[in-house]
Order: structure tokens, then C-alpha cells, then sequence
């Protein structure tokens, strides 16, 4: 990954940092899901950094379109109701997916088991999280009366002179992860820190993604208690359905196997179940680190 900054970004990230500095006094900077963060993590996705449109930051918003295409909604820099992304198995998914190669886990597993490539549910979260699409790259824009909203193209490559078309654009940076964290990094005191949530392309130091669940009667590990669709998880208040805040595991074709979604729940997830509260921090399903871990290994 290229850090380097062309002189567009030198120009662009004074003035972020400029406008951070004003409202983001306040700001933690590990992983920044503290009440006094602008980005409240209470109720729902809107209220998240996963809300790509920055709403969240009020009318200072407007001073991140250097970085992004503000499409003034929040589900669709994810998902599109018509003329989703053919080349992957994701709900009405509507980003770009390139194809990228992983490096993957190579440690060696109590199991004996070698990692496959990620699944379907670890490339939706890669495809922000890798650091090789931008955050904007969609394949169907919101309506636009008159002009192209949609380019078939953006499914496996990213079009910056089609992202360039949106209404009101200034110039912009189409940021990826690792133009993000020009700003967003451990020597700017005006913003938390992204690090930890900049995979890259090398997951040889993250939790192995497509893994199938060992033998249970032979390594320590716990059974999945139910299987609905393509999906075996923990159901821990036995109603027979896989709800935001139970593990499981993904069934892309290769049996079941842990990825990103098998613990993280991009939407959110409520603490204790209570809707309309806060949410988990970094979009777990489980509130105690160790309870995640010890959901599916038996330590």
C-alpha cells in the first residue's frame, strides 16, 4: 500500500484536519466508540461509522466530500434495491469487487487445518477493509433525473470518471482505507486512529477467515447448536433463528467456516438485546471479548 500523498491530498488534509480540530476536541483515540465520539454507536447503523454519508458530524460533513461522494444515504454505499453486483452471493450488494487475492493465515491451526480463501461474508467487509476499493465505489448510484446512475463496469473494476459524475462533486479523493488514515492515524491528536481496522490485504496477522469448525468430539471446540439456510450457529435462547448477537458459521460452498461476519455484525448490535440502545463496540455480536472467544473454543 502506497501512503504517499499527491498534492491533491496535500492540499485536502490540512483542511480536514482544520475542521477536526473543531469538532473533534473531544474525540478518544483507540478505537472511538466513546459517548463524547461524534459517531454516538447508539440505535442504529445511521449512527456508526458505518454511515459512510458522515451525518453524524452535523453540518461539518460537508468538509469530508474531498474524500468521499456524499450520497446523502446511508444503506447504499452497501446495498442497492435494482442492478446489484452479479460477480458476488451478497444481498443486493453494491460495491465494486474486484477479485483480490489474500494472503492468507499461515500459523499453524490446533486443528491441523489450512485456511481457504475468504468467503462471501469476509469479502463484504474487505471490500472497505482491504484498502483496495474506495469507500464511495458503488455500482447504482441514488436517482439521478437525466443523468447515468449506473455503470455495469463498477461491478468487478472502479470507475473514477463514473464516480466523478455525481451532482455538486469537487474534486475527490475516492479514499480508501489507506488514503483514510493520512488523517486517521496514531500522530494526529484531532482523530481516532483506524489502524486496527485497516486489514489490508495480508490477513496472515488476523483470526483465520474460511475455516471450517473441527471435529468437536476430537479438538476443543464447541458444536454449533442449530443450522438454518447456510448458516450453523450458537443458539443460545433456543427460538431456532440466527439473531445479531449469536456466532456462527458460513456455508459459501465449502461447508461451514468462520469469517469477518461470523463475529462482527456490520448493522449492530444492541447491548443486551435492548433495541434503541447503545451498541456493541466495533460492530461485535458479543459484548465480552472473552465470552466471543469462548462461544466456539472450549478453554
Amino acid at each position: 500500500m502506497d501512503y504517499s500523498r499527491s498534492s491533491k491530498q496535500c492540499k485536502v488534509l490540512p483542511l480536514i484536519a482544520a475542521m477536526l480540530t473543531t469538532i473533534g476536541g473531544g474525540m478518544v483515540y483507540a478505537d472511538g466508540w466513546d459517548p463524547a465520539s461524534k459517531a454516538s454507536n447508539i440505535d442504529s447503523i445511521v449512527n456508526t461509522r458505518h454511515n459512510m454519508t458522515m451525518s453524524y458530524l452535523g453540518g461539518a460533513s460537508v468538509n469530508m466530500d474531498s474524500s468521499r461522494n456524499d450520497y446523502g444515504e446511508v444503506c447504499v454505499y452497501c446495498h442497492t434495491p435494482h442492478g446489484a453486483n452479479s460477480t458476488i452471493g451478497a444481498p443486493l450488494w453494491n460495491r465494486t469487487n474486484p477479485g483480490t487475492s489474500y494472503t492468507l493465515y499461515n500459523k499453524p491451526l490446533t486443528s491441523g487445518q489450512t485456511p481457504t480463501a475468504p468467503g462471501v461474508n469476509s469479502l463484504v467487509c474487505l471490500s472497505c477493509h482491504d484498502g483496495t476499493v474506495a469507500i464511495d465505489s458503488v455500482i447504482n448510484m441514488p436517482n439521478r433525473p437525466g443523468l447515468s446512475s449506473y455503470d455495469s463496469t463498477q461491478e468487478t473494476t472502479q470507475n473514477d470518471a463514473f464516480l466523478d459524475t455525481w451532482p455538486d462533486n469537487s474534486p475527490t479523493l475516492h479514499a480508501k482505507f489507506g488514503d483514510c488514515m493520512q488523517c486517521h492515524n496514531a500522530t494526529n491528536l484531532f482523530a481516532p486512529d483506524f489502524a486496527a481496522f485497516f486489514i489490508d490485504t495480508d490477513l496472515r496477522d488476523d483470526h483465520p477467515v474460511g475455516v471450517s469448525l473441527p471435529d468437536t468430539a476430537i479438538y476443543d471446540f464447541n458444536a454449533t447448536t442449530a443450522t438454518t439456510g447456510n448458516i450453523s450457529f450458537y443458539d443460545t435462547n433456543a427460538n431456532g433463528r440466527a439473531d445479531s448477537n449469536e456466532l456462527r458459521f458460513y456455508n459459501s460452498g465449502e461447508g461451514f467456516e468462520v469469517e469477518c461476519a461470523s463475529c462482527h455484525n456490520p448493522h449492530g448490535t444492541p447491548v443486551n438485546g435492548t433495541p434503541g440502545g447503545p451498541l456493541i463496540p466495533s460492530f461485535m455480536r458479543v459484548n465480552e471479548q472473552s465470552t466471543l472467544c469462548l462461544t466456539c473454543h472450549n478453554k
